[in-house]
């Protein structure tokens, strides 16, 4: 599992089904369906917890694929439009649409961070491809995994200093 800044880290993991009767789920974290229907299936490491919503039928799914968010400026910089994180079930793949803007500025880089002012332990996804317009970023799923991060993070480098960010919606 990966801790609140993203980095891999060691510990039990609790695993636990809303509805055993549905999908049971041991503590190596293997589910079996048992009946049709939906359940949250958690996993807890301490106080840290997560949830993904599974669907039970002819063929079972995880109903989280994708998250997405809207940027926002920081300071006098301008950041704006919507992204989406999807799991391609190979890689994740971070799209901005075609709504994105950034202020322009030296040495600007992508993150995914935990957090909107910092990138300390969040995973760099290299250097901003166009100030504006789609473009898309993959992350290999080694190094994150879809609900890994909450931020999307526009960065400064050679600063230190954010321009915006975005937080994940769901």
């Amino acid at each position: 599992f990966f801790d609140m800044l993203g980095r891999r880290a060691e510990g039990t993991v609790n695993w636990s089904s809303s509805d055993a009767t549905i999908i049971d789920i041991n503590q190596e974290g293997v589910a079996m369906a048992l009946t049709p229907g939906n359940v949250y299936i958690s996993a807890a490491v301490g106080v840290a917890r997560d949830s993904i919503r599974v669907n039970s039928g002819e063929v079972t799914s995880i109903m989280q694929r994708e998250r997405m968010g809207m940027f926002r400026g920081l300071r006098n910089y301008s950041v704006e439009g919507t992204f989406t994180l999807i799991d391609t079930g190979d890689e994740l793949e971070l799209t901005f649409s075609s709504d994105f803007r950034s202020s322009n500025g030296p040495g600007l880089f992508i993150y995914l961070s935990n957090s909107g002012t910092s990138v300390n332990g969040g995973i760099e996804l290299g250097p901003i491809k166009a100030n504006s317009g789609m473009q898309t970023y993959t992350i290999s799923k080694e190094d994150a995994q879809l609900n890994s991060y909450s931020h999307v993070v526009v960065y400064c480098k050679p600063f230190g200093v954010s321009f915006g960010f975005g937080e994940f919606d769901n």
